[in-house]
C-alpha cells in the first residue's frame, strides 16, 4: 500500500476537499480499506498514515492525530508520519508541538518540502515571521511549484510590512494554482 501525502494533492487541498476526496476514492471506502488492512496487520504503518490523512481531510483532527501517533509508535523514523502530525497539530493550533513534529520530519528527510512548510506555518502563528520566512523559502527551494508555500510566504512578508514582496508571493501562488487547475481540465 502506497502512503498518501498532503503534497500530492496540490493547491486544491485548501479550496475543495470534495475534489480531493474524489481523487482518492470514496472516503468511506478508503477508510474501510485502511481499517481492514489495520485489522489484518495492526503494524501496517502505511494504513495508519493513510487513515490519518483521510481523517484529517474529514476534519476529524483528534482521530487523525491518534492515527499519526499510532504510525509513529510503529516506526518513530517515518518522516511522512511526523510531517502529517505537524499538519494536524497546526490545525489544532498546537503550534509548539507542530514545530517539534515538523523539525523531526526535516531531520529525517531534509529535502522534503512539506515539513518545511509546516514548520513555517507553526512559526508564522507563533509570530516568528523571519524564521517562518526562512522555512517557507527552504520549502520553495526544494519545490518551487509549491503554491501553499508561496501563499504562506506572502503572509509572512505581509506581517513584516513587506507588502510589495507579499503581493509577488501571492501572485506566484495564484499562477501555480491556475496552472494546476488548467492541468485538471
Amino acid at each position: 500500500m502506497k502512503k498518501l501525502s498532503f503534497s500530492g494533492y496540490g493547491p486544491e487541498i485548501d479550496k475543495n476537499k470534495e475534489v480531493i476526496l474524489q481523487s482518492i476514492g470514496e472516503y468511506k471506502k478508503a477508510l474501510k480499506d485502511c481499517d481492514e488492512k489495520i485489522e489484518k496487520n495492526p503494524e501496517d504503518i502505511d494504513a495508519w498514515v493513510n487513515k490519518g490523512i483521510l481523517l484529517f481531510l474529514l476534519e476529524d483532527y483528534d482521530n487523525a492525530l491518534m492515527a499519526c501517533d499510532k504510525a509513529l509508535a510503529i516506526n518513530p523514523e517515518d518522516a511522512m508520519a511526523w510531517n502529517n502530525k505537524a499538519t494536524v497539530l497546526n490545525e489544532l493550533e498546537r503550534y509548539d508541538e507542530a514545530l517539534e513534529a515538523g523539525n523531526k520530519a526535516i531531520g529525517l528527510i531534509p529535502g522534503y518540502a512539506d515539513p518545511w512548510n509546516n514548520k513555517g506555518n507553526a512559526l508564522l502563528h507563533l509570530e516568528k515571521y523571519e524564521e517562518a520566512l526562512t522555512a517557507f523559502n527552504k520549502a520553495l527551494e526544494i519545490d518551487p511549484q509549491y503554491a501553499d508555500a508561496w501563499k504562506n510566504k506572502g503572509f509572512a512578508l505581509n506581517f513584516q510590512g513587506r507588502h510589495d514582496e507579499a503581493l509577488r508571493a501571492f501572485d506566484m501562488a495564484i499562477e501555480i494554482e491556475s496552472e494546476f487547475e488548467d492541468m485538471e481540465k
